[in-house]
């Protein structure tokens, strides 16, 4: 968490299915993230808490500005509130984003990616 904190900060608002408005979400850009950790591959597994598991691929990350949010309304997200990580879409600004794939790679209490 320390080090995803210690990039450059997104904030989107986004409308979810899982949430009852549209909702602001704080973190690092996909793209940001992935370049400083010299990812050579912008395909990934996210891995959620209770083992969920969801590989993301096919998504123009340095198009889309798809984050791994931290906060949530201004608050620091824990596991009650999805957290300690989720992966958010921009959904409201980018509409062809809403898919059934795009919402099931919204992975919330994420607690792991691995570079494919």
């Amino acid at each position: 968490l320390e080090t995803i904190t210690s990039l450059e900060s997104t904030t989107i608002v986004a409308t979810v299915p899982w949430l009852e408005s549209p909702t602001q979400f704080t973190g690092v850009r996909i793209n940001t993230l992935l370049s400083s950790i010299g990812a050579k591959s912008n395909q990934f597994e996210a891995i959620a808490i209770n083992d969920y598991t969801y590989t993301l691929q096919g998504i123009d990350f340095d198009k889309y500005p798809v984050i791994v949010a931290y906060e949530k309304n201004g608050k620091r997200l824990d596991l009650r509130s999805l957290g300690p990580l989720l992966i958010m879409f921009p959904f409201d600004d980018y509409p062809e984003l809403i898919t059934e794939q795009n919402k099931a790679a919204s992975v919330w209490q994420l607690v792991e990616l691995k570079i494919l």
